[in-house]
């Protein structure tokens, strides 16, 4: 998701000159042995400057560097999970290590860095929202703290919000926030994106580029169905 006056000249890094390229990915937990490294490697091959995670499963919220044996270092900055589920976490390259200017833990489930970037800085939100079957009340309360942490952005700043939303938008245009290239139809939790959205003035970026129908989707369930 992003904000909708951004343009592509907003996503140019300072000191390197380079794009910036951003990634987000459910891991479902990083406490078995071996699985961070695994994860950090799929980040090395994507290229990808900084990847938002959701589920990392670490009680503890934390700030600290992982080196893999090939010599790639990483800076890895998560929020707390809660009786080792949920948690969300940012990993930057080595590039863009030294460029978070703040960081905000909101949640178990919400967290931004600001990232210094030229010509203006970027604010990233890395979230992961309840599932359908989730009470009322947390839907109600992961978006309020979403707002609660888009409290800390500047009218000057980039806006992206990326994660997992457990949500499903449609494939059919919604004005200027779905596009044409979404994904089955609209359920509940992809309505309340949606209003999300439309409240901020943001559009859902990946409905808005053609992708083959086996990579609209992030989830698969066990029977092949649910998508």
């Amino acid at each position: 998701v992003k904000s909708a006056n951004m343009s592509k000249t907003s996503f140019k890094q300072d000191k390197y000159k380079n794009n910036l390229k951003l990634a987000t990915w459910n891991v479902q937990g990083l406490l078995k042995t071996g699985k961070l490294e695994n994860v950090l490697n799929e980040i090395k091959n994507l290229k990808a400057d900084i990847c938002g995670i959701s589920e990392t499963f670490w009680n503890e919220s934390n700030d600290f560097y992982s080196v893999l044996p090939s010599g790639e270092k990483f800076r890895i900055i998560n929020s707390n999970a809660v009786k080792s589920r949920k948690g969300v976490a940012f990993v930057l390259n080595h590039k863009m290590a030294n460029s978070v200017s703040s960081v905000h833990l909101t949640s178990e489930r919400v967290m931004a860095i600001k990232i210094n970037t030229n010509p203006v800085n970027t604010f990233i939100i890395q979230v992961y929202a309840p599932n359908l079957d989730s009470p009322v009340d947390e839907k109600i309360k992961f978006y309020e703290e979403v707002r609660e942490t888009l409290k800390y952005k500047t009218f000057q700043e980039v806006l992206v919000i990326m994660g997992d939303f457990n949500a499903k938008v449609g494939s059919s245009r919604i004005d200027n926030i779905v596009g044409p290239h979404g994904l089955g139809t609209i359920n509940d939790a992809g309505r309340d994106l949606v209003n999300f959205c439309d409240e901020y003035n943001l559009f859902i970026c990946n409905t808005w580029f053609y992708q083959k129908q086996s990579a609209r989707y992030t989830w698969n369930g066990p029977n092949g169905v649910v998508k």
